[in-house]
């Protein structure tokens, strides 16, 4: 058998680097549990997205577990930082869901409500994916936080420490080992599934190691209005800036212009993040081009997670490319690129 984790940084977690504790719960279900869920060998794999959320990283490493073609996928839906993207929208995470069945893969729904005292019915998607999961019949494991708080156990805000890892890890492999996987693939396997409601499509761009400015011209397939979204994955840090995004019509007419952030409160580090240039406020009707464009407004550095002696300047901020450019859209878009390298003044058209 193999099992694919589909999660944010709780699920990304593995070691403390300085002791080299087990701070993670996917460390324990595999040093535990493999012989005992008849892995193969590698056959735990980590899709993660820390910082990111499902409908931006989640969907890019969507993508990888379908090509690792696990039997299960265990995905961790409620420890997301809110303080940058948006939740999952209901058709969003049904089409996370039917994407999984449809590849005969059984989504195995692991509820995990931290920071502890968070009430899990008031994060965003706890309904939808309950709804969901109750609608195929779906497994799903509910971690009772309160209760390991009342054994002693002990928590990192979203995070699990070396107590509480091997805790919700083992509650997680005693939960797989009930599961009748082959009954639940060969169920599946008869469902009469939907389209998903989203569909990605990728578009290359230049190896450039460092990035100013991005056109894109962007057709749908068909001709009803769709949703947009633009992901790019990226190595962010202090370096990243602020952004100018302009949307116009196939005449030139410009439809919204809006502010994005690369940089983020984590920024303090550099890593990779999977950043979300555009969404559409509205269904979008034909034909759009997108002007993404470096501006001199300041990032929130006030909010930064760590204290930082000094920023770079205007001159010195910029987007640097880590892979291709994904067009999330409600039925299919086509998509090309023109990119600006080092040198891009903010007066050149």
């Amino acid at each position: 058998m193999k099992v694919a984790i589909l999660g944010a940084s709780m699920s990304h977690q593995s070691r403390r680097h300085d002791t080299g504790a087990v701070v993670g719960y996917s460390v324990v279900l595999e040093e535990e549990f493999s012989k005992r869920l008849g892995l193969a060998p590698g056959g735990l794999t980590r899709r993660t997205y820390p910082g990111n959320r499902l409908n931006d990283g989640g969907l890019i490493q969507l993508r990888e577990v379908l090509r690792d073609r696990p039997d299960v996928c265990v995905i961790e839906p409620l420890v997301e930082d809110s303080s940058r993207g948006t939740w999952a929208k209901p058709y969003e995470l049904r089409s996370v869901y039917h994407i999984l069945m449809r590849a005969g893969i059984v989504p195995v729904t692991f509820m995990v409500p931290l920071p502890a005292g968070t009430d899990p019915r008031r994060v965003p998607v706890t309904r939808t994916v309950r709804e969901i999961c109750a609608e195929y019949d779906l497994p799903v494991h509910d971690v009772d936080i309160p209760a390991l708080v009342a054994r002693g156990l002990t928590f990192a805000g979203h995070h699990t420490t070396a107590d509480s890892a091997p805790a919700i890890g083992r509650e997680l492999g005693r939960f797989l080992e009930k599961l009748d996987i082959p009954a639940l693939k060969a169920r599946l396997a008869q469902l009469d599934l939907p389209e998903p409601g989203i569909r990605m499509d990728r578009v290359p761009v230049p190896a450039f190691p460092s990035l100013f400015r991005l056109k894109l011209d962007i057709a749908p397939k068909g001709d009803a209005p769709f949703d947009l979204r633009v992901i790019q994955e990226q190595q962010v840090g202090p370096f990243s800036p602020m952004l100018s995004v302009t949307l116009r019509d196939a005449g030139g007419t410009v439809l919204a212009e809006t502010p994005v952030s690369v940089w983020d409160p984590y920024c303090h580090f550099e890593r990779a993040s999977c950043v979300t240039l555009f969404s559409s406020p509205a269904p979008l009707e034909g034909p759009v081009m997108l002007d993404i464009a470096r501006s001199e407004e300041d990032p929130a550095y006030d909010t930064c997670r760590r204290e930082v002696d000094s920023w770079p300047g205007p001159a010195e901020r910029l987007m640097k490319p880590a892979g291709a450019v994904h067009l999330v859209s409600s039925s299919g878009v086509a998509g090309r690129c023109l990119a600006y390298e080092i040198g891009w003044r903010p007066d050149r058209r």
